[in-house]
């Protein structure tokens, strides 16, 4: 028998308006304007990403966690509910006092996890990041290249959430890299074409299609399953299910994803292809329409949707989903992409964003730019051998993202709702330890503040 008292009554009222005051804060949540990510490529705990064939920069000791090298920067963060990007190996290195002055600066802190690009289960990958188990061998050592470190806290058995003195550390958010469709089987093009001819012809002409494509398959994941997107998109609820019972005495962390927007989607898309086949039969014309994606099937608006959706069902619905993007081999197709993301999104009442990075990537020399002012025929273009040649390269990176994001804002992409993630994944810019110092032309934090500064506050994206 329930007994109803007057306590239980205003029990019951607290939880009916925590609970349509969640729903408010969560429908607001589109219509605020856009929260901006500074992620600096300090990557030195990256030591298995080695571009060029060395580590990135150094840590963020001595660099930015000294918040007197970026003031200005700083303060543009705070006033548009900002945040800084960790690198997950990076913690390890940190003491907790670094940590913690982010948020006693009002600064919040998203971890980046690196392992979801890997073909592990789900739940191995939750054990192994939150925890430090690895189900046999020492997947830190496998997969991150980190084996008897002592320069940082073993993550074996504490998993990345341990700093340097020991502390276990809550993040804010937990970013989640790409899983799909890097874990997708494919068809090697080099088997199923003969493209080192001239018109480009089958390598096997006397096959059907069937036996052809069974010989050029290739699939770096067989133990994800047949049903390969469905088996991949219930890997983050298995890690999910981990992340909430290892934060559960603590605030559990927000969740971000990122999205890939590149052709590999429909490279990859089997279906896609067969139709492309009964359509292009014709060696040239089916490598010509392959190549330029003229009959794109757009399945992974549709795998968005559903991944979003699927995420929501668990009470994780994403803070954000970040687009991932190409902009420079087929534009139009990036850009088509980026509006039915974007709006799939908004039904959903889920963030969009955008990551802002460098087109150019590993390219020396190397400036993203703008060609045609035509709204119909506008490319993003990257110039590989670059018309600045005052310049430096981190000065050329500074000017490729304000291109880019001059590029975005005029087709449309990027408003005030906008999150975007000031960010770099690559080499560039180059900067260690005082360098990093805002005042420093081509420096990330200086490169934020350009953007801040000449770009988000005149258009009122941000104040």
């Amino acid at each position: 028998m329930i007994i109803f008292s007057k306590s239980n009554t205003i029990i019951s009222i607290l939880f009916v308006l925590i609970y349509f005051q969640n729903i408010i804060v969560r429908l607001q949540s589109v219509g605020s304007k856009g929260k901006f990510d500074f992620g600096p490529n300090q990557l030195a705990s990256n030591i298995w990403y080695k571009p060029k064939g060395q580590l990135i920069n150094g840590h963020y000791e001595n660099s930015y966690s000294n918040f007197s090298l970026w003031s200005n920067l700083l303060l543009h963060l705070q006033n548009n509910n900002g945040s800084i990007s960790i690198q997950a190996s990076e913690i390890g290195y940190m003491k907790n006092e670094a940590l913690m002055n982010f948020r006693k600066n009002n600064i919040s802190v998203i971890v980046v996890l690196p392992a979801f690009t890997q073909c592990y289960d789900g739940t191995i990958l939750g054990l192994l990041e939150l925890y430090g188990e690895s189900p046999k061998e020492n997947l830190f050592c496998k997969i991150f290249d980190i084996c008897n470190s002592t320069d940082r806290q073993d993550p074996n058995g504490k998993g990345w959430f341990v700093t340097r003195d020991d502390f276990a550390y809550t993040p804010d958010f937990l970013n989640f890299d790409e899983r799909m469709p890097n874990l997708i089987p494919y068809l090697d093009y080099n088997k199923l074409m003969n493209i080192s001819s001239n018109p480009p012809q089958w390598l096997y002409p006397n096959l059907s299609w069937v036996d052809r494509k069974t010989l050029a398959r290739v699939d770096n994941c067989p133990q994800a399953g047949t049903n390969r997107i469905s088996n991949l998109m219930h890997d983050y609820i298995k890690y999910l299910s981990i992340m909430n019972k290892k934060f559960n005495s603590t605030k559990i962390p927000g969740i971000q994803i990122n999205w890939n927007v590149i052709e590999g989607w429909e490279w990859r898309d089997e279906h896609c292809l067969d139709l492309l086949y009964d359509k292009f039969n014709d060696s040239k014309q089916f490598d010509y329409a392959y190549r330029y994606i003229t009959n794109p099937c757009h399945q992974d608006t549709p795998h968005l949707k559903d991944l979003v959706e699927l995420l929501c069902s668990v009470n994780n619905c994403p803070e954000v989903v970040y687009m991932d993007m190409d902009l420079t081999y087929f534009t139009s197709y990036s850009l088509e992409v980026l509006h039915m993301n974007k709006q799939i999104l908004n039904s959903l009442n889920i963030s969009f964003g955008i990551n802002l990075v460098d087109q150019c990537v590993e390219i020396d020399n190397c400036v993203a730019e703008i060609l045609s002012t035509d709204h119909s025929q506008v490319v993003l273009n990257l110039d590989a051998e670059s018309k600045y040649p005052n310049l430096t390269r981190n000065q050329m990176q500074e000017l490729s993202l304000i291109n880019v994001l001059n590029f975005l804002i005029n087709q449309n992409i990027l408003d005030k709702d906008t999150h975007i993630a000031i960010t770099s994944w690559t080499t560039w810019p180059i900067e260690i330890g005082q360098q990093t110092n805002e005042l420093r032309s081509g420096g990330m934090a200086h490169t934020a503040n350009e953007i801040f500064e000449r770009i988000l506050i005149p258009h009122s994206f941000a104040k």
